[in-house]
């Protein structure tokens, strides 16, 4: 059975929230609930493109390779979610490698609903 990258979703969700591991550091808890939200639309966008028949790269250039890809979609629908994904893969790169993220509960509450627009629409 393979994985259902929405639970990456799910668990930022629940990682979001005010009343879960109270004894996890705050910035810690958004921080990962934003990696995991972007990574869960990121599979559920390449499992997409991999139906359409696209070659998704096995490294990591597949994350440029899924947003470009969506990007130069011939349905609008989609170029708009790529712009989401890239946005939402800016935010991961900010939250896993940058000590600064001074809007993070601002990014984190318009990542999740980007995440779940994406994750919904390749459902």
């Amino acid at each position: 059975m393979s994985f259902d990258w929405s639970s990456f979703l799910d668990l930022a969700h629940k990682l979001s929230s005010k009343e879960s591991l109270p004894k996890v550091d705050e910035e810690a808890k958004l921080r990962t609930s934003i990696s995991r939200a972007y990574y869960a639309a990121h599979h559920k966008a390449r499992r997409y493109l991999e139906k359409e028949g696209y070659r998704v790269p096995k490294d990591g250039t597949a994350h440029g390779f899924v947003i470009d890809s969506l990007k130069r979609h011939p349905d609008g629908k989609y170029r708009i979610l790529g712009i989401h994904l890239d946005r939402l893969l800016k935010d991961r790169i900010r939250a896993d490698y940058r000590s600064q993220f001074v809007d993070l509960q601002q990014r984190l509450n318009i990542d999740l609903m980007y995440a779940k627009r994406i994750v919904s629409s390749f459902s």
